[in-house]
């Protein structure tokens, strides 16, 4: 039994790992963005935006903010934007 517990406690660590990863890139790109003038875009133009966007960061940057990355470019293709 403690071979089990000690699995979920794993599984939760990594989860909250992951939690806190996506969380810190969230900030990250909400100061940096907060940074930068913005007007009203129409529906594609925000998927434009982070395609030039995530081209502008460093490896590093990319690697802090990679799981809210998959997840907006996961939304662009839903709505069917993409990069050009």
């Amino acid at each position: 039994m403690a071979g089990f517990m000690t699995f979920i406690f794993f599984i939760f660590g990594l989860l909250g790992l992951v939690f806190v990863w996506s969380a810190a890139g969230f900030i990250y790109s909400v100061v940096k963005l907060s940074k930068e003038s913005s007007d009203d875009d129409p529906d594609c133009k925000v998927c434009e935006y982070l395609c030039a966007y995530s081209s502008s960061l460093t490896f590093q940057e990319q690697i802090l903010l990679f799981p809210n990355l998959v997840v907006a470019f996961i939304a662009c293709k839903i709505i069917d934007c993409g990069c050009k």
